[in-house]
């Protein structure tokens, strides 16, 4: 099974010379990498977008095959998201999507990707995966991930750009905030709860 994992841009989220200055490593996408189980056997390629110089869609990757393609995305860069499904749905390969924008606007983003994933993935990812290996995704997953959740160890090895360490490194305490507010999308990710990670 071939897998690409896509970070999709957007005018914000890509390193350029206003933002490089911002610019931190983003772990959505070793996050998901560490969520395939091995007994998969599976070829996975992570395609950040914001620093890679071959976006998703480029001719780099114009001769491949994926079976499936998992994006996560922002609602600014659900545009270049759905460019992304459109190219490799027409090769024949399943689309999932994930992140804020899937969250936030689910229903939307039900009419362009094969399967919408709500929430933090952690477990809705793996649960993905073993229904695609049946034969049985479903069209659309959410899970709460509750504080007792223990995170899978991280490939940072995969973080090979350059540009991620320009400036400083990254660490995350936590998922989630618990203010609640009704304008961030950050409260319909996490459902309001704040995840306190371990030291």
């Amino acid at each position: 099974m071939r897998i690409m994992l896509v970070l999709a841009k957007d005018n914000i989220y890509k390193y350029n010379s206003i933002h490089k200055r911002k610019y931190y490593p983003q772990i959505t996408l070793i996050t998901l990498e560490s969520l395939i189980d091995r007994k998969y056997n599976a070829d996975v390629v992570i395609v950040d977008e914001g620093v890679e110089k071959w976006d998703a869609t480029s001719k780099k990757y114009e001769n491949e095959k994926f079976d499936l393609i998992c994006i996560s995305s922002v609602i600014s860069g659900s545009k270049r998201a759905k460019e992304i499904a459109n190219f490799w749905k027409s090769k024949g390969a399943h689309t999932l999507i994930g992140g804020h924008y899937a969250t936030a606007l689910k229903e939307e983003a039900l009419q362009y990707f094969d399967t919408v994933i709500t929430g933090a993935a952690e477990i809705s990812f793996p649960m993905f995966l073993e229904d695609f290996t049946n034969g049985t995704p479903k069209r659309e997953y959410f899970n709460l991930v509750g504080n007792d959740y223990e995170p899978k160890p991280l490939n940072r090895k995969l973080l090979k750009n350059k540009k991620y360490f320009k400036n400083y490194g990254t660490i995350v305490a936590n998922n989630g905030c618990p203010n609640k507010c009704s304008y961030c999308s950050i409260t319909k990710m996490y459902s309001g709860k704040n995840q306190i990670k371990k030291a």
